[in-house]
Parts: structure tokens; sequence; C-alpha cells
């Protein structure tokens, strides 16, 4: 087993209502994935980020961090059919799935 990143782009062109999004991704997006091992692995740590995208419209990331054989996550993430996946496209919400990085080397506070 290994530890990937798996990176998404939102691109949330013209988003009027920024909290919206965090609202949907934290109460709908996030329990809508798959909670606990599967066979090739589990979804360890999700993150949305955001920063000056938020001041102007424009792009939010979306990283997973996945630990088991190469990422396969159209298992535990919700898909554009879904409720989630639905609701997100609704806010004119558009996922692109970046990449997968295998993490090499990670450091934790010892605090």
């Amino acid at each position: 087993m290994a530890d990937y990143l798996v990176v998404f782009r939102l691109r949330a062109d013209g988003l009027a209502d920024h909290d919206a999004l965090r609202r949907l991704i934290e109460d709908v997006y996030f329990p809508a994935m798959h909670d606990g091992p599967t066979r090739a692995g589990m979804v360890m740590e999700t993150l949305l980020l955001g920063g000056e995208a938020e001041s102007d419209g424009g792009d939010y990331w979306l990283h997973v961090r996945w630990d088991g054989i190469e990422p396969r996550l159209h298992w535990v993430l919700p898909n554009e059919t879904s409720e989630a996946g639905t609701q997100l496209a609704a806010l004119g919400v558009t996922p692109e799935h970046i990449g997968s990085h295998r993490i090499l080397a990670a450091r934790q506070s010892a605090f």
C-alpha cells in the first residue's frame, strides 16, 4: 500500500456565493464519500482549498489523500449523477481531475 495525493480542480467561474460551495462540500459532498476501507484502499483525508480565488471567483482545489493501491477514486467519490454531484453542477462548479501523485516524503509537526 502507498499514500497518494489526488488533486481535483473545482472550476467555479462566476460563482457568486463562495460560502455556498464550502457548505455544499462540507455538508453534502464529504458525507457522500465512501467512508472506510475498500479492497483497493481508503480515503485518509480530504481538503477543500481556496484562497485568492474566493475574492474574484475562479478555482478551488480538492485534495484527497488515498492510502492503497493506485487510486481508483471513482469507487469512493460522488460522481456527476449522484445527489452531491448534481448539486455541485447546479452551483456551476465543474470538477476536473488534475492528477494522482505518490507521496514520497512527509513531515508532521510534533505539536
